[in-house]
């Protein structure tokens, strides 16, 4: 048997081939099949373009030799804001990612921080800032308020807020009640209460309801000091100032008591200073002592 003999036998007895017909109806379901398919694929993309999360593409065959569909290009960063970038870092701290002049209020960012949202002003009545920051692949929000010529600072990570958000979680609402405050006096600046001329005044919309004169002995002596209750749109505030540099304490109904309980936590922090200043006066006094004493020993 010849080499075409072989091929013949070995080729023959297969099943034949169905009718042409059949062969077409079966083209023309799958080839409908592959239509659906690109069809789903075009509202999948849709859907997640929509919601902001690219995540599928389909090519334009449903077949296991499409080529690789491209790349889906993340969304475009938001610009940088202009906020001038500080000349010299000297006397910035690890952890300050920008500043504002005290005087000026002008802002300044450091090296390799970028701003890309601000909130101005963040809290009402005052020179104050929010910033979205990034440095090295983090994010921070920062707050910068000036206030009677002091600026601080307070920051955090987003954590899934907005800046707004941000604010109002640093913002104590202390924070916007107007200060009482006389220029070219020595007087410890508080909210709403404050000594002048050696007499007690308010800001406008506050209203003293008790005062208690001298509370703590030997506070703030010789000039007059007292504890003061108040009333300002509805809401009850305490506070504890002296004529004078002396420190005071001031806070709300509810995180004290009454009156007597924030005269008690100001006799308290008095005590717990000069208990403090008498042993630092004490180990000074010891340290002198020793230093005499190996002087002799030397001699």
């Amino acid at each position: 048997m010849d080499l075409k003999d072989r091929f013949d036998q070995a080729t023959s007895g297969g099943p034949s081939h169905p009718p042409l017909e059949e062969r077409l109806h079966h083209g023309r379901r799958a080839a409908g099949r592959r239509t659906a398919g690109r069809a789903l694929g075009g509202i999948v993309v849709a859907a997640t373009v929509a919601t902001g999360v690219a995540t599928l593409s389909t090519g334009q065959e449903d077949r296991a030799t499409d080529r690789p569909a491209p790349a889906v290009s993340s969304p475009t960063p938001a610009p940088a804001l202009d906020i001038p970038v500080t000349a010299s870092m000297e006397n910035w701290e690890p952890e300050e990612w920008a500043r504002m002049n005290p005087r000026t209020a002008e802002l300044t960012v450091r090296r390799g921080v970028t701003a890309t949202n601000m909130v101005d002003p963040a809290i009402r009545g005052f020179t104050s800032v929010a910033l979205d920051l990034t440095r090295d692949g983090q994010r921070r929000y920062v707050l910068l308020v000036r206030r009677q010529g002091i600026v601080s600072v307070s920051w955090d990570a987003p954590a899934g807020r907005t800046l707004r958000e941000f604010v109002a979680d640093e913002q104590d609402p202390m924070d916007s009640l107007p200060i009482a405050t006389v220029r070219g006096t020595l007087d410890a600046s508080l909210p709403l209460v404050g000594y002048r001329d050696g007499e007690l005044y308010t800001v406008g919309g506050a209203e003293i309801v008790r005062v208690v004169e001298d509370p703590i002995e030997g506070f703030c002596a010789p000039n007059a000091t007292a504890a003061v209750e108040l009333l300002h749109e509805g809401v009850t505030y305490f506070a504890v100032l002296g004529d004078g540099n002396c420190g005071s304490s001031f806070s709300k109904l509810g995180d004290v008591a009454s009156l007597e309980a924030i005269v008690a936590r100001r006799r308290a922090n008095i005590d717990w200073a000069a208990d403090a200043q008498g042993e630092r006066q004490r180990k000074e006094l010891e340290r002198e002592v020793a230093e005499k004493r190996e002087q002799s020993d030397r001699r």
